[in-house]
């Protein structure tokens, strides 16, 4: 995936998030596809690290 494909790609996400799911913040969908770009030729790598961006979410909205 190139980078003009990214930027495209995160243009997509956004528009979906803000229509159907507005509750979910737009960082973290950001966050989870940068991380899953940066880790593409390591797909455990990217699981992992998106699963840690998912847990730190869920950790600041339970102290909300």
């Amino acid at each position: 995936m190139t980078k003009t494909n990214l930027n495209d790609l995160l243009d997509v996400l956004e528009d979906i998030r803000a229509n159907k799911y507005p509750n979910v913040s737009k960082e973290l969908v950001e966050q989870i596809a940068l991380s899953q770009y940066e880790n593409q030729d390591d797909r455990g790598l990217a699981r992992t690290e998106t699963t840690k961006i998912i847990a730190e979410y869920m950790s600041k909205i339970k102290e909300v």
